[in-house]
C-alpha cells in the first residue's frame, strides 16, 4: 500500500485513536480527522461493545476493562416518556464472538 493510500479516521475518540493504533500497528497509513482542538478529557464513550471489545484485544485492553467495568448481556434503548422500548440480550452472539456482552466503565 503506498502512503497515498490511506485510511481516513473520523473522530479523535476511543475508537478513532484505537482504530489509529491497529492501523498503525499493522503500518497501514492513516489520517486521523479531529473538530477539536485538544483531546477530550471526559469521552461520551462509556459502554464498549462486543465488536469495539474486540478490536481493544488486539492491543491487550479489554483484559483491563473486563477487570475495571461492570460487565452486562443487555442493552436497552429508553425512551424519556415511554420507558424501555428494546431489551436485547448479548448472549445470542456467544457463538459469533468471544465478547457476548458490553462492558461499562
Amino acid at each position: 500500500m503506498s502512503d497515498e493510500d490511506r485510511v481516513l479516521i473520523a473522530g479523535g475518540g476511543p475508537i478513532g485513536y484505537t482504530a489509529a493504533i491497529n492501523l498503525a500497528h499493522y503500518g497501514i497509513p492513516f489520517t486521523l480527522l479531529e473538530a477539536a482542538d485538544t483531546i477530550l478529557e471526559d469521552p461520551r464513550a462509556a459502554t464498549i461493545h462486543p465488536p469495539t471489545l474486540e478490536m481493544f484485544d488486539t492491543i491487550g485492553l479489554t483484559k483491563i476493562f473486563l477487570e475495571r467495568g461492570y460487565v452486562t448481556q443487555n442493552y436497552h434503548y429508553r425512551d424519556r416518556q415511554q420507558g424501555l422500548i428494546a431489551d436485547f440480550n448479548l448472549g445470542v452472539l456467544k457463538d459469533d464472538t468471544a465478547f457476548p456482552y458490553r462492558v461499562m466503565l
